[in-house]
C-alpha cells in the first residue's frame, strides 16, 4: 500500500517505491484503522469514582515478571482515575462482549450503569460477565504528546475456564474471525 499523488488517502494500485507524503495525524490514524487489534477494558476506582475505557492498545511487555502497557488518551474522561490510582484491572473481551465495549467506548455517559461490577483486589472494579481478567501494579505512566503510556505489573490474574473467540477491532468496526477472514 502507497499514499496517493495527493498525499490524502492510501493507494493501494501504486507501487511501494511511491512518492512519499508527510505523516498528518489523520494519516496516522488511517493507517492504524487498518491495524487489527483485541479489545480489552480497562476499569479503576479512587475515591469511589469507578472509570473505565475501552483498549486496543494494550500489549504484553514480559512473561518475568509479568509487565503490560497500554495508552491512555489524556483528554479521556478515565485519564483523572487512572493518573491517580495505583491499580487497574484488564478485563479480555470474547466476542460476545461487543455491547460491553461499545459501551465502554461510549461518551458523556455513566459505563457502569446497568453493568455488573463488584470489587476486587485492591478494590478494583472486576466486570462480573468477563471471564478472564488481571488486576496491575501501575509502575510507569509516560505522557507522550496527548497521552500516556502506563506500564503496569500484573498482581492477580484470572483464566477463563471456556475458550471464547476473542473480540477484534478494525477499521472502525468490530470483527468475527468466522465472518471476516478466509483461511
Amino acid at each position: 500500500m502507497t499514499l496517493s499523488p495527493n498525499c490524502s488517502e492510501l493507494d493501494t494500485s501504486r507501487p511501494t517505491n511511491a512518492e512519499q507524503c508527510p505523516v498528518t495525524p489523520d494519516l496516522f490514524r488511517g493507517l492504524f484503522r487498518q491495524h487489527g487489534a483485541g479489545v480489552a477494558i480497562v476499569t479503576a476506582s479512587i475515591d469511589g469514582q469507578r472509570a473505565g475505557f475501552t483498549a486496543t492498545s494494550l500489549v504484553s511487555v514480559s512473561a518475568e515478571p509479568p509487565v503490560i502497557a497500554f495508552n491512555i488518551s489524556q483528554r479521556s474522561s478515565s485519564w483523572r482515575v487512572i493518573a491517580g490510582q495505583d491499580y487497574v484491572g484488564v478485563h479480555i473481551l470474547a466476542k460476545r462482549h461487543e455491547p460491553l465495549a461499545t459501551r465502554f467506548a461510549t461518551s458523556g455517559i455513566d459505563r457502569f450503569a446497568g453493568v455488573g461490577a463488584q470489587a476486587g483486589p485492591h478494590a478494583v472494579p472486576i466486570l462480573r460477565d468477563v471471564d478472564t481478567w488481571m488486576v496491575a501494579r501501575i509502575r510507569n505512566r509516560i505522557p507522550h504528546g496527548d497521552s500516556s503510556l502506563v506500564i503496569a505489573q500484573v498482581t492477580d490474574a484470572v483464566v477463563g475456564e471456556t475458550a471464547e473467540a476473542p473480540l477484534l477491532y478494525q477499521n472502525g468496526r468490530y470483527l468475527d474471525i468466522a465472518d471476516d477472514y478466509q483461511i
